[in-house]
């Protein structure tokens, strides 16, 4: 989602239609995977019934005509159902909540998750229509260093006492087909996670180093690009 995209469609976030339309493009081309490294937290501000109230002046017959159209959420976890698709989630530094709601960790943890790992107490997830309709959920979280740069993000983290998988690792094991994760324990904190045969070790509190110079070899493509086949 770069400049020429948001000057021709529109600023960010877009309607839930428009995302819709993007990943069913993406899906044309039968993906193994796509992750949505972003949050749809609140519902779509461009459903019919806000252009109802916006506009009180509407004839009654018209209005109801608008009501009886989808919500342009529904449409966009239809989508979502269809297509294998990680989602994101972020950790928020917050009290928990006496009742914090229960959200789905499709990750099954072989071992427990060692006391230095980073921990959050509240999570910020995408609206139900979404989030419950997605293949797997990952955390976006990357806290930046102290010049501002992100290098790290968490590959396994603790939100509101449950342990989840950081979006990369998330990608990964379901792209795999692996259920399980396995923490492995150095005193309090983490050494690295085992996802099948493969080892990736971490930082004591859970966080991998991210490889940026690797991943900027392949050449991005503008949501312009999809949406319009414009691409190579």
């Amino acid at each position: 989602i770069d400049e020429a995209s948001v000057r021709t469609i529109g600023p960010w976030p877009w309607p839930r239609y428009t995302m819709a339309k993007l990943v069913a493009k993406l899906a044309e081309d039968k993906p193994s995977l796509i992750g949505l490294d972003m949050l749809f937290p609140e519902a779509d501000r461009n459903s019919p019934d806000a252009f109802v109230r916006l506009y009180p002046e509407l004839p009654k017959a018209t209005a109801e005509e608008l009501r009886g159209l989808p919500r342009m959420d529904d449409l966009f976890g239809q989508v979502i159902g269809q297509v294998p698709i990680v989602m994101g989630r972020a950790g928020v530094d917050a009290k928990p909540l006496t009742n914090p709601p229960v959200l789905a960790v499709e990750a099954q943890f072989a071992a427990p998750l060692p006391k230095g790992a980073k921990s959050w107490g509240q999570a910020i997830a995408n609206i139900p229509a979404l989030d419950d309709v997605a293949l797997g959920h990952g955390l976006l979280n990357g806290d930046p260093d102290d010049d501002g740069t992100v290098r790290y993000v968490p590959l396994v983290a603790r939100v509101a006492g449950q342990p989840m998988p950081g979006f990369a690792l998330e990608l990964a094991r379901v792209a795999s087909g692996v259920d399980a994760l396995t923490p492995v324990a150095r005193a309090d904190g983490v050494e690295g996670v085992r996802i099948g045969k493969a080892f990736l070790p971490t930082l004591p509190d859970g966080r991998m180093r991210v490889p940026f110079r690797a991943a900027s070899k392949a050449p991005p493509l503008s949501a312009l690009d999809i949406l319009y086949d414009l691409g190579p």
